[in-house]
């Protein structure tokens, strides 16, 4: 039996999922502690229900995504407005060390997915599924730029990318916090002599980077809606312009950066208020919705073939990351107890997603001091930085292997 649903109705549908993924998850504490997010849980529920309906021949769901696009550039030019030059100005070094950290990441896991694609005799682009449009970029780029690798001629990419994803997500959690132990224990670092950095007496300040002020209001939010729907509307024409010069890029990022602009003319400028908590709130619930549809619209039939070799790229793709971050970002980072917090985050974000780094961070440190240098640089320039430098190199790796 088939089951047609129109655009309202899989918007109703995509919202109980992420009900069910928020009651299963506050059922175990397993989610709970790895932070796995509701839409995740609710969305693979639903899509190994689909699973079950298609197998037997029982029933087929189909769905209209059409306000599925709509949620990501919500998302993603949230993302846009998120991104405070003013923050890197502060960040100093390690803000500059942090990003190069990100950006080795993205490469190296790009490398690695197209190479090991390549010798199980897959298309690259499926590689780059289980790269870091999965990894690094979790499930919200993994939704986003999959239908663009199976437009360009790779079945199941979507599938791939968001299956990896969700490895990625719990390995993260799981692995962040012994690195970080081992890294303490093999270098013998004094978390009670940690020297006090430029970045620790802004960490509490309102404006840095992701942080909101506390204050929501009604008023506030029609600008933050406002704001977002006119960066949308002109990134629409950036997105335009990028096409008609022969470039591959996702549909939202013309609303990234055009949310950018907005939000450092804003700054600079201080003609207008850019009010961040509702922006980051109306970005969560896009989101949110977001990654349910794509979730609970996964046809996992189509693994089936695809089961084993992405299972081994995605366990090289850990064992290279953590080695990486042992011997060669901690390092760059500055080889103390700050660089040794940042690690956990970075194995956070690196395998899964920005809130799980901060679990991992926050874990660790409650066992040792807290590290104001650590958590601002990861949650402010390493939100900023890791969307848009994945989107960029995403989309040029994305041209070479296409």
């Amino acid at each position: 039996m088939d089951f047609e649903f129109d655009m309202l109705q899989t918007i109703a549908i995509a919202t109980v999922v992420l009900l069910v993924g928020s009651v299963i998850r506050n059922q175990s504490s397993y989610l709970t502690k790895y932070t796995i997010p509701n839409p995740v849980i609710g969305g693979v529920f639903f899509s190994l229900l689909s699973l079950v309906g298609y197998s037997t021949g029982a029933f087929f769901f189909e769905f209209d995504t059409t306000l599925q696009d709509v949620f990501m550039t919500v998302f993603f030019t949230a993302v846009g407005f998120s991104s405070n030059i003013k923050a890197f100005g502060r960040a100093g070094k390690i803000g500059l060390q942090l990003v190069a950290v990100i950006i080795l990441i993205i490469i190296i896991e790009n490398i690695l997915g197209v190479t090991l694609a390549g010798i199980f005799n897959l298309d690259p682009l499926i590689g780059l599924s289980t790269g870091s449009a999965a990894l690094i970029g979790g499930h919200g780029t993994s939704a986003a730029f999959g239908p663009i690798f199976e437009d360009l001629g790779a079945p199941s990419a979507s599938t791939v990318a968001l299956a990896s994803a969700t490895f990625g997500l719990v390995i993260g959690g799981v692995v962040g916090g012994p690195i970080g132990h081992y890294l303490m224990k093999k270098h013998k670092l004094s978390h009670h002599s940690n020297e006090k950095n430029d970045l620790d007496e802004h960490y509490n300040v309102e404006d840095e980077g992701n942080i909101p002020s506390t204050e929501f209001s009604e008023k506030k939010l029609f600008t933050a809606s406002y704001q977002i729907i006119l960066a949308m509307g002109i990134g629409t024409v950036i997105s335009y312009f990028l096409e008609s010069i022969g470039l591959t890029f996702p549909a939202y990022i013309g609303g990234l950066l055009m949310g950018l602009i907005i939000r450092n003319v804003g700054e600079y400028s201080g003609k207008f208020d850019v009010p961040m908590r509702e922006i980051n709130t109306m970005g969560e619930i896009g989101l949110s919705l977001f990654v349910s549809m794509a979730l609970m619209t996964l046809e996992l039939w189509e693994l089936a073939d695809l089961a084993i070799p992405m299972i081994v790229i995605l366990l090289i793709q850990i064992i290279v990351l953590i080695l990486f971050l042992i011997f060669i970002a901690f390092r760059l980072l500055g080889k103390n107890y700050d660089a040794a917090v940042m690690i956990t985050g970075v194995t956070g974000f690196g395998l899964g997603a920005m809130p799980t780094a901060v679990v991992n961070m926050e874990a660790f440190s409650s066992k040792y001091i807290p590290s104001p240098t650590a958590f601002f640089a990861i949650t402010a320039i390493g939100s900023l930085a890791i969307d848009i430098s994945n989107s960029l190199l995403l989309t040029f790796f994305m041209n070479i292997v296409s």
